[in-house]
């Protein structure tokens, strides 16, 4: 855990603007020292997120941020429902659908934990590559 920047959670509407809040979020609560160049990637995952929670899962939606140094910037977020996210396959003129995957191609890990409130999806980004000895 990061000393410098403490996990940091907000509560988000369940509406449109849901994403914005969340990227400003984002934005506000990342490590300066640790996560310097990760904001972009992470605002971009946190509105995929964030819309399929608002979509698909159950209020109430919330973000947490939580810097791990070395290991970069993890951005949650959680939702009330209990199932489990599903990619689906999508063709080049589909409008959606491309959330879950986008998440596993920008972000360094990704994964998704449950408990009693529901389901929370997690991905972290900006972690120091491993070193090849």
């Amino acid at each position: 855990m990061c000393t410098i920047t403490p996990l940091a959670r907000l509560a988000l509407p369940t509406d449109r603007h849901a994403p914005r809040h969340a990227r400003a979020f984002v934005r506000q609560a990342r490590c300066v020292s640790h996560a310097k160049g990760t904001v972009d990637a992470a605002e971009l995952l946190v509105s995929e997120l964030v819309t399929n929670a608002v979509r698909h899962g159950k209020p109430p939606v919330s973000i947490q941020v939580d810097c791990r140094e070395e290991r970069g910037l993890r951005v949650g977020v959680s939702d009330a429902s209990h199932r489990d996210p599903v990619s689906r396959l999508v063709g080049s003129g589909d409008e959606g659908g491309r959330g879950l995957a986008i998440v596993a191609q920008l972000s360094d890990s990704w994964g998704v934990e449950h408990d009693e409130h529901g389901k929370l999806i997690w991905f972290c980004v900006g972690g120091d590559p491993p070193s090849h000895t």
